[in-house]
């Protein structure tokens, strides 16, 4: 028997923030097409609640604001699946309140959260599709990030970086075959 070529393996996806909202979406969506999901939230028991396991879908528990989180994910969809072929950076949240009034702890917070967390994912998500010589990192930097609204610098702030780190890896990663898109 000849094994099947990489077109026709069902594709395998990790899905950050997939207990709710978009990701939860996109996570339904490419399950009723057929992908192969790790799918990754801080909320686990929402997580749990919206998805039951099993072998073509697999749950984690993910604070993409800790790197040894997503060492974890990664190397279990890999021990899984074999490959990665998209990654949906899709966390995140804020705290709203004019910057003067936010605590430290916000600071870190927002920035951790939306900004060095998905960079931790697209680092080393990116690290695999290189080596794999193809695969797409979907990042969600939001209006906020091009437009931003007082009351939401924090935030704003975060998504902005991560459009520019989106747009940067983009040059960086094609000559792999690895697009990134920054929504």
């Amino acid at each position: 028997m000849v094994p099947p070529t990489a077109e026709q393996q069902p594709k395998v996806a990790i899905i950050t923030g997939a207990a709710s909202g978009i990701g939860k979406h996109w996570a339904g969506v490419l399950a009723a097409h057929g992908w192969r999901l790790a799918l990754a939230d801080v909320n686990e028991a929402g997580l749990r609640d919206a998805f039951t396991a099993g072998e073509t879908l697999r749950l984690h528990r993910l604070d993409v604001r800790f790197a040894e989180d997503w060492h974890t994910l990664v190397g279990d969809t890999l021990r899984a699946y074999g490959r990665i072929d998209c990654l949906f950076n899709i966390a995140g949240g804020g705290r709203l309140g004019f910057l003067v009034d936010q605590p430290a702890e916000n600071v870190d917070l927002v920035i951790d959260l939306n900004l060095k967390g998905p960079v931790y994912g697209m680092r080393l998500v990116g690290q695999v599709m290189a080596t794999q010589r193809g695969g797409h990192i979907i990042n969600v930097a939001s209006l906020a990030g091009l437009s931003a609204t007082p009351g939401n610098s924090l935030y704003s702030a975060a998504k902005a970086g991560l459009r520019s780190a989106s747009l940067a890896a983009a040059v960086e990663l094609r000559k792999y075959g690895v697009y990134v898109t920054v929504v």
